[in-house]
C-alpha cells in the first residue's frame, strides 16, 4: 500500500502499477520512491521512463497546475483484439 499524498510533499515522481504491486518512480532518478515493483517489472518500467523522461516531467508540471493531462506512448504497443 502506498502512503497518502497529503502526508508529505512528493518531489516528481510517476505512478506504476503491475498487478497486485504500485510504486511512485522519481522522474529525475527513476528510483522506487514509495510501494514496489518485482524487479523485471521495475526494469521496464525503468526502460520506458528514460524514453520518455522529458515528457514525465512536462506532465508533473502539468499536473502541478491542475491541468488536463496527455497520455505517453508505452513501451509495448497493446496486442490487437482482432484475430
Amino acid at each position: 500500500m502506498l502512503p497518502n499524498r497529503g502526508t508529505r510533499a512528493w518531489p516528481p515522481h510517476s505512478h506504476a502499477g503491475y498487478g497486485e504491486y504500485e510504486a511512485f518512480i522519481g522522474i529525475e532518478d527513476l528510483t522506487i520512491i514509495a510501494g514496489s515493483l518485482p524487479t523485471a517489472a521495475f526494469g521496464l518500467v525503468q526502460d520506458w521512463a528514460v524514453i520518455h523522461q522529458t515528457e514525465l516531467a512536462a506532465l508533473w508540471l502539468q499536473a502541478r497546475q491542475l491541468q488536463a493531462l496527455g497520455k505517453i506512448e508505452p513501451l509495448l504497443p497493446r496486442p490487437s483484439a482482432d484475430p
